[in-house]
């Protein structure tokens, strides 16, 4: 009887090593990678002796799931469900509780609490892990000298194309190659 067991593991050993190894191998390396779309960044417009007029800086969008929030846990004298969510959010986010606690109620499946956050607090956000709570990497356009030459440097639109001066004019070549990153968890 024990030779009997000891053969049909030894099967099943081979059928798992030789049969399906390459399929289970394949799952177990899709289990442990991640990949994140990288945003490509525009490039900068400078002058004649390399002082920046128009560059990109890093920022994050905040946005919910609402179907999602409800499932919050909170802990630590957190209350659970949205209004758990919105008093653990509402300090990083510079907002109102009740108004945030507002806008992370309902049933939408995607809608922006914040646009335009730091890096830094965009991490503090996403290390809380809230389910339903997405941070997603955005470019800013920020001119350092303000109105200045404004008419020949232009302007871009929320989506990062030029629309007016030079930012219009070398669109194509300002625009960034967005991409990806694949790491392993």
């Amino acid at each position: 009887m024990l030779l009997l067991i000891l053969v049909a593991f030894a099967g099943k050993l081979v059928v798992v090593q030789a049969v399906d190894g390459k399929a289970i191998a394949q799952i177990a390396r899709d289990a442990r990678l991640s990949t994140v779309d990288v945003l490509g960044a525009r490039g900068e417009i400078t002058d004649a002796t390399g002082v920046v007029l128009a560059g990109s800086v890093t920022r994050y969008n905040i946005s919910v799931n609402q179907r999602l929030i409800p499932e919050f846990k909170g802990g630590d004298g957190v209350a659970a469900g949205a209004a758990g969510a919105a008093a653990t959010l509402a300090p990083l986010l510079e907002m109102d509780a009740a108004e945030l606690g507002g806008k992370l109620v309902g049933t939408s499946a995607f809608k922006y609490l914040k646009k335009g956050v730091l890096p830094a607090t965009a991490r503090e956000i996403a290390a809380l892990g809230i389910d339903g709570i997405n941070v997603e990497q955005t470019a800013e356009r920020v001119y350092p000298n303000g109105t200045l030459a404004g008419d020949i440097i232009g302007f871009t639109n929320s989506n990062g194309e030029g629309l007016q001066g030079l930012e219009s004019a070398l669109n194509s070549r300002l625009t960034g190659t967005s991409g990806e990153l694949t790491y392993e968890r």
